[in-house]
């Protein structure tokens, strides 16, 4: 088993730079953890996109409703125009 060196525990490794001097730099590393913060922050999430689906579910009935509303509207007028059409 390979044991780590102090660097590579702690995320960082020296180079050097173009001058040829020492540089030390911190490489990215991912924390396999997860707090209270990040769970909030889920939550936080998945109740905005549950707010925002339920708010867009009741807006598309409320189109539904209004375009069948105005389909009858147009119905009607069509056989009144026609009734009309007759009558002349």
């Amino acid at each position: 088993m390979k044991r780590q060196t102090q660097q590579e525990a702690d995320g960082t490794y020296q180079g050097r730079n173009a001058d040829g001097t020492a540089s030390v730099q911190q490489a990215w590393r991912f924390r396999r953890e997860i707090t209270l913060g990040t769970l909030v922050q889920l939550g936080a999430i998945l109740i905005a996109l549950t707010v925002g689906w339920s708010n867009l579910q009741s807006e598309l009935a409320l189109i539904r409703h209004d375009l069948n509303r105005l389909i009858q509207i147009n119905e009607r007028s069509q056989r009144q125009i026609e009734n009309l059409a007759e009558q002349l």
